[in-house]
């Protein structure tokens, strides 16, 4: 897993970042615990952060992959943990997952970048064509139990003046934890 290279804790921080392009990506931060879902000849798999297979925990969104219109892929998301509309904790999740934890919670993915797509790896691609894809390939098709991104949860921004106002309005979003700023 990629750790974050700088922590923002005031916007005015990303001026003194040198050595990136000035055009952003801004996404919601989720509240969960990161995943990998693989899809290969109709087979899937989903991976914890750690590289443990965790599909047998994850079945609605197994059943929302096995669609036709997805191809292989590999898919970077978050799972998050839902008391109806209530999102709960990361901690939540990791108890359902690792150990055991029944509850009525229902647990649902959020895609937020791809690594693979049909038979291109991706993960040396630029993330403004990574996220391309997303859009025009699997945004259409988003669920309740595994949502890929959109408009309103990612968002371009050329100056640092639209990364602060697309964060703030992203922090609205109920299920948002904060976000992350991303060089294209």
């Amino acid at each position: 897993p990629n750790k974050p290279m700088y922590r923002i804790f005031d916007i005015s921080d990303l001026e003194e970042l040198k050595g990136f392009t000035g055009k952003w990506v801004v996404q919601e931060k989720y509240d969960g615990m990161r995943i990998q879902i693989h899809k290969t000849n109709n087979q899937i798999k989903i991976y914890s952060f750690n590289g443990k297979d965790i599909t047998d925990k994850c079945s609605e969104q197994v059943k929302v992959m096995k669609a036709k219109h997805f191809g292989d892929c590999i898919l970077d998301a978050e799972l998050m943990i839902f008391d109806k509309e209530e999102p709960l904790h990361r901690a939540e999740v990791v108890s359902r997952i690792f150990k055991g934890k029944e509850s009525e919670a229902e647990l649902r993915g959020h895609v937020f970048d791809i690594i693979k797509h049909e038979d291109r790896q991706l993960h040396e691609e630029e993330l403004s064509e990574r996220l391309t894809i997303l859009f025009n390939n699997y945004s259409t098709h988003s669920d309740e139990k595994l949502a890929f991104p959109s408009k309103k949860d990612t968002r371009y921004a050329d100056s640092v003046k639209e990364v602060e106002e697309y964060a703030k309005e992203i922090m609205k979003i109920p299920t948002a934890e904060g976000v992350v700023i991303k060089d294209v």
